[in-house]
């Protein structure tokens, strides 16, 4: 037996496209200068899922072809985190079967989150 990943075949990744949900700062003590004060994390980010499938891959790529989502945050609370991002999946309406990952790193989350996509697609994981 093989040691080592020398036979290894990596495939090609290519980032098409990108989107984030919009943010801003957060005011809890002033809710009216809270722009999305009253909307929960889960709800903007199921938001921008449906934004992203609808407008901008238009049919191109579809829920289904979706294998796992990858969502990343500095500050993760309430539903958001306690299912590991797939609550999002679940307000869009896409299909259950995609596996999920939540990170929070306090900076640079999204550029985590790209490097673990990448690495999956690379290595034939996802």
């Amino acid at each position: 037996m093989k040691r080592g990943f020398k036979n290894m075949k990596i495939r090609d990744v290519y980032i098409t496209d990108f989107v984030r949900t919009p943010f801003s700062r957060s005011r809890p003590r002033e809710p009216p200068r809270d722009v999305f004060g009253n909307i929960r994390p889960d709800e903007l980010a199921a938001l921008t899922l449906i934004d992203m499938f609808d407008n901008r891959l238009k049919g191109k790529v579809k829920p289904e072809d979706v294998d796992e989502f990858i969502v990343g945050a500095t500050h993760f609370n309430h539903e958001h985190i306690a299912f590991g991002g797939r609550y999002s999946l679940f307000l869009a309406k896409f299909p259950s079967k995609i596996s999920s990952i939540a990170l929070d790193r306090q900076c640079g989350s999204a550029m985590t989150c790209a490097s673990i996509g990448f690495t999956n697609i690379a290595l034939g994981n996802s």
